[in-house]
């Protein structure tokens, strides 16, 4: 049977991946039942060392609409009772009745509430923001130009390449090709960054230009045949199409535990996604997006870095 997952048991999980400091947490993990040798299905397990032991926590997410009940408490609790989990947590979306709330002091068991606020009391990540909107592009070059140094006038020479083209260093050995440039420079972090601040659905093409460093002191260079000589690469510019997709995603804030959150679900290149920021006591902030095809490694940002974006060279063209 596959692995069961909802969007509040995603959230529990994005939430105790970002606060875990170097713990392990996976989401829908099988444990063996140690009773019957059955794999059991838990939301979210975590795997960390207490006072230099290692300890397996579990936690199991409920949202049902209403209150976690003392019924639930107590067949969770019996379904740990088999499995290697030395801590149990219990996550509601809705808050805890009163006997749920006794049967998990009795038992030892934590209980994890999700506690939304109003946007206007809020003090954390994204205060004043309402919705974020994500946003992806695919890329596809059509034209190539490599700006090289000749040894007459003019000093500068623009040359029109086809992908294929060979590249040399200045010693004479062939080490690449102008296609594999183009790649390394359009996955790089440098065109994402310059590129997605200014571009939108409207946009069907770009320029990005970008300059050819040396590499261990040698020049990269185009082979002249006329006269027949190396002519060393100043920069390359790329001309192609583009497509650029964005989704909005309304923001909602709480507090899950301890912990204060901000998070959105929505559609992201036609997939369900979920968004995730928290901030701890000290100011410091951690993103995720989960969705098909993307990592969910929470990454360290701050509210700047959310919302500025700079360029330079990768421009959307109009057309």
């Amino acid at each position: 049977m596959g692995k069961r997952t909802n969007q509040f048991q995603q959230l529990v999980h994005l939430v105790k991946q970002q606060v875990a400091d170097g713990a392990s947490v996976n989401e829908s993990e099988l444990l063996i039942d140690q009773r019957t040798g059955e794999n059991i299905e838990v939301d979210v397990c975590i795997r960390t060392r207490i006072g230099g032991h290692d300890v397996l926590i579990g936690i199991e997410c409920q949202k049902t609409g209403r209150p976690a009940t003392r019924e639930w408490v107590n067949e969770m609790v019996g379904k740990h009772a088999s499995l290697p989990t030395h801590i149990l947590a219990l996550a509601s979306g809705s808050g805890f009745t009163k006997g749920a709330k006794l049967k998990a002091t009795a038992e030892g068991v934590e209980l994890i509430n999700l506690e939304t606020v109003d946007a206007d009391s809020w003090k954390g990540i994204l205060d004043h923001t309402d919705s974020l909107w994500a946003k992806a592009f695919s890329v596809t070059p059509t034209k190539v130009y490599v700006l090289v140094e000749t040894s007459k006038e003019p000093p500068l020479e623009s040359v029109l390449s086809a992908q294929d083209t060979s590249i040399f260093l200045s010693d004479g050995a062939e080490v690449s090709c102008v296609g594999n440039l183009v790649n390394v420079a359009l996955r790089a972090e440098r065109f994402a960054a310059e590129f997605l601040p200014r571009a939108d659905s409207t946009h069907k093409f770009f320029e990005f230009g970008f300059p050819v460093p040396a590499i261990d002191g040698k020049r990269l260079c185009l082979k002249c045949l006329d006269p027949d000589e190396l002519r060393p690469i100043q920069s390359i510019k790329i001309i192609g199409s583009c497509n650029v997709e964005t989704s909005p995603f309304p923001l909602k804030r709480g507090y899950l535990g301890k912990v204060a959150v901000t998070w959105s679900s929505g559609k992201f290149l036609g997939d369900d996604a979920l968004i995730v920021a928290t901030t701890d006591d000290e100011g410091n902030s951690r993103f995720s997006i989960r969705a098909k095809g993307i990592p969910c490694s929470p990454l360290h940002v701050n509210k700047e870095a959310l919302s500025k974006g700079e360029s330079d060279s990768a421009m959307p063209a109009e057309q």
